[in-house]
């Protein structure tokens, strides 16, 4: 039995930039449609695979808990292309991309290509969940109970408590706090 308990507390928005969950999934209509096709450039295949080979210690660490089924029904992928792009984790089923950002990320020019690529998987109607290497391995308790929480609002159709209003570079989890007590 768990001695801690982990404790969520929203946050307001930030109040520039974009990013965070997809206008998109926004509307109930939308979370209840058939499975959309995501396409993908051929040309990433390749390195996705490399990539799926030389993974990070906390791609690791997180794809231990999320790979089979996550909470027994949600089939997650590593290093997934999706447009242009890789996906550190991709979760069809929940239109949902997790990124891992190690101190590669530290970068402006890093910065910006994040927010590219956020922006754009978006536009795509996916949403994204961005954590800190140093979350998955001080927090990775905290870093679950994130991604369950966005499950259990993707179950319900209401993912308002994840709408971002024009917030830079938004990880969807920048709007919560975890504790561990």
């Amino acid at each position: 039995m768990k001695s801690q308990k982990t404790r969520l507390q929203l946050l307001p928005p930030l109040e520039t930039g974009l990013g965070g969950a997809s206008q998109t999934l926004m509307n109930n209509s939308t979370l209840s449609q058939r499975r959309q096709i995501v396409h993908y450039n051929p040309r990433l295949k390749e390195l996705a695979r490399k990539l799926r080979n030389k993974s990070t210690k906390s791609e690791i660490v997180l794809w231990r808990k999320l790979k089979g089924k996550f909470e027994g029904k949600y089939d997650f992928h590593r290093q997934k292309p999706i447009d242009n792009y890789i996906a550190d984790f991709f979760c069809h089923e929940l239109a949902l991309v997790i990124e891992l950002d190690g101190i590669s990320h530290n970068t402006e020019e890093a910065y910006e290509k994040d927010l590219k690529k956020e922006v754009r998987l978006n536009q795509l109607g996916l949403n994204v969940l961005r954590f800190q290497d140093s979350m998955v391995f001080n927090n990775l308790d905290g870093v679950l109970e994130i991604i369950r929480h966005y499950v259990d609002g993707f179950e319900r159709a209401d993912l308002s408590e994840f709408e971002c209003v024009d917030t830079p570079l938004n990880p969807l989890s920048s709007r919560f706090v975890c504790e561990t007590r």
